[in-house]
């Protein structure tokens, strides 16, 4: 997505399969969850985008960020400010964070909570929320261990490719499993057992349980790196912010 057209590929493929050009700017992309289809978002609001290519206005308040579970969708509207959406269309608001000092990241905890960074001062703190409660927690005692984490949704492997374990990036550029220093971003297909991330403008594979890497791109440079989860079986396809 460059802001103005939504791409699909084909897992392994570097060319187009298909191409949508957007209505309005748009820089926020998410899986729809609990069905097929992304969300976007961007300055003029939410939309949706089904598996058949069709795009839907859901909202007018801008998204800067989208990041979305079973049970919430978070939305940052913008520097402080982050809405908690209902899961299901039209993804109605249920609670507002205002935090204290812009956001820096978020993520996925668990299929009922979330949590983030943002700067307070010249310090990064932790942020949480609990689905189930419809409740924010925001810390500005303790630094923030880790700017970015990422936990496998599976427990047990069943296919043979899943990864169980969980990811986290240090303030410091220290990506850990495996250990990797000056990370700038990073992002992990579970199911496929495949860790992406971002070293020196270069975007690397790793196969988390062989440690084989493979070159993918350069130049490659991301605010932002995710893996979004469009299949029920085999790799994942991987899109950029």
């Amino acid at each position: 997505m460059d802001g103005s057209t939504l791409t699909y590929y084909l897992p392994g493929s570097t060319a187009p399969a298909r191409s949508i050009p957007l209505p309005s700017p748009c820089h926020a992309l998410a899986p729809a969850p609990e069905k097929a289809g992304f969300l976007l978002g961007g300055p003029t609001g939410l939309w949706e985008v089904s598996s058949a290519y069709r795009l839907k206005a859901l909202d007018t308040t801008p998204v800067l960020q989208l990041i979305s579970h079973t049970s919430f969708v978070l939305a940052q509207r913008d520097l402080v400010t982050t809405r908690a959406l209902s899961p299901q269309s039209p993804y109605l608001p249920l609670e507002i964070l205002s935090l204290p000092g812009p956001l820096h990241t978020c993520w996925v905890e668990g299929s009922t909570a979330a949590a983030g960074t943002f700067r307070y001062g010249d310090t990064l703190y932790n942020f949480t929320y609990q689905s189930p409660a419809r409740l924010f927690d925001v810390d500005t005692i303790r630094p923030a261990p880790f700017v970015q984490k990422a936990t496998s949704p599976y427990l047990t492997v069943r296919w043979g490719t899943e990864y169980i374990g969980a990811l986290t990036l240090s303030p410091q550029g220290i990506l850990t499993p495996p250990g990797i220093r000056s990370v700038q971003a990073f992002a992990a297909d579970f199911l496929g057992g495949y860790l992406y991330y971002v070293r020196a403008d270069t975007l690397w594979e790793r196969n988390l349980h062989t440690g084989a890497e493979t070159f993918r791109a350069a130049p490659f440079r991301p605010t932002q790196l995710k893996v979004v989860g469009v299949y029920t079986q085999g790799r994942a396809r991987i899109t950029s912010r």
